[in-house]
C-alpha cells in the first residue's frame, strides 16, 4: 500500500502572514496536531504545530523537538506574558520551516518507520514542493492493520 492510498487531500492550510489566533483555531477545528503553511505561490514552506504554538506562547524559543525545556528565568516569564497576545503575531514567527515530508509514492510501511523515529503526528505530503495533503500516524496505523485484516470492517468504513 502507498501513501497515495491514505493521504488526506482536503486539509486546512495556513499562510505565513496569518495571525497565530487563526492557526490556533485551525488546529483545534482540524484535530490534526499540525497544519501545512504555504507561501503566496502555494508552495509548502513549513508546518505550524501544537508544539510550535506552545513553545511560542511560553517564550522558550524554537528548539528542535525533543529538546528539554530550560528553567524559566524572570526575563522569560515576562516574555511569555507578552507572547500570549497572539493576535499581534503571525504564523511565520512560530512555525517549523522545511519540515519532513512524505510523497504519494512512498510505501506506508516506510512511512510507519519514519513516524516511529519522529515526534510528529502529522506529515505533509508533497509533489514538486506543492502540497498534496497530509497523512497522520492514525492513518498509517489503520492502513497497516487493515492490510493485515486486523481492523473490523465498521472501522474501515469510517474514513
Amino acid at each position: 500500500m502507498f501513501v497515495y492510498d491514505i493521504v488526506r487531500r482536503e486539509v486546512p492550510t495556513m499562510r505565513e502572514h496569518s495571525p497565530i489566533t487563526v492557526a490556533v483555531d485551525g488546529l483545534v477545528r482540524s484535530r490534526l496536531g499540525s497544519l501545512p503553511v504555504l507561501d503566496a505561490n502555494g508552495l509548502l514552506t513549513g508546518v505550524v504545530s501544537e508544539g510550535d504554538l506552545l513553545r511560542f506562547a511560553v517564550g522558550t524559543g524554537h528548539e528542535s523537538p525533543g529538546t528539554p525545556a530550560q528553567p524559566a528565568d524572570a526575563e522569560e516569564v515576562h516574555s511569555s506574558a507578552y507572547r500570549l497576545d497572539a493576535s499581534r503575531h503571525v504564523v511565520a514567527e512560530a512555525m517549523t520551516r522545511n519540515p519532513v515530508t512524505a510523497t504519494e509514492q512512498q510505501l506506508v510501511e516506510d512511512l510507519a518507520r519514519l513516524f516511529v523515529r519522529l515526534p510528529w503526528r502529522t506529515l505533509p505530503v508533497v509533489m514538486l514542493g506543492r502540497l498534496v495533503g497530509v497523512v497522520t500516524r492514525t492513518d498509517v496505523v489503520e492502513a497497516l492493520l487493515c492490510e493485515a485484516d486486523v481492523v473490523p470492517p465498521l472501522a474501515r468504513n469510517s474514513r
